[in-house]
């Protein structure tokens, strides 16, 4: 690959592993985001350690010695723009579970799309794995349209259980298998 060690370029963003010097970056965007966020996930909170914690951890949870977490910055300027992870992995055959947000600031200009696509491709070409879970509540419209165009399948559906919103939110779980990788819909 054409790209500087450790970091993972696109038109517009540079892909790079979390470090400790992100915390306050990584604290902004979660403040910036907490009331969007908490429509499809857990927030983080404010609260420094779980960051440095979170940090710590993507860089302990490598897979065959490669990172599976990114921090996006903008390649003009230096913002963080989004971030994404893969975690859940399994071995027979190579998978994982991706997790992805991005700023509201950057929602609808093509940032959730280029960074989720390379992190599909890396993810494939570097990771080696041969399938990408992700699971989307079903009421995140823009994820369920941006996984449509990377060439997921939705391949089960949560029910909604009355009295167990909290719990069991209604959810879709799609994949990407190497084998049926198709070009991205622009």
């Amino acid at each position: 690959m054409d790209e500087p060690a450790g970091t993972i370029q696109t038109q517009r963003l540079a892909l790079r592993e979390p470090e400790e010097a992100d915390l306050e970056a990584l604290r902004d965007y979660h403040r910036r985001n907490a009331e969007r966020f908490a429509r499809f996930d857990a927030v983080p909170g404010d609260d420094p350690l779980t960051h440095r914690e979170w940090i710590r951890g993507q860089r302990r949870a490598r897979w065959d010695g490669r990172p599976v977490a990114f921090l996006a910055f903008q390649r003009a300027g230096g913002a963080l723009v989004g971030l994404v992870a893969y975690s859940g992995f399994g071995y027979d055959p190579p998978s994982a579970m991706l997790n992805y947000s991005v700023d509201g600031a950057y929602e609808g200009q093509g940032y959730a799309f280029e960074l989720t696509a390379r992190a599909v491709r890396y993810a494939f070409e570097e990771l080696g794995l041969e399938s990408i879970m992700a699971h989307v509540l079903t009421g995140n419209e823009r994820s369920l349209r941006l996984l449509d165009r990377l060439g997921f399948v939705v391949v089960a559906r949560s029910p909604d259980v009355p009295g167990l919103e909290q719990l069991l939110r209604p959810h879709v779980v799609a994949v990407l298998e190497r084998a049926n990788l198709a070009a991205p819909q622009q």
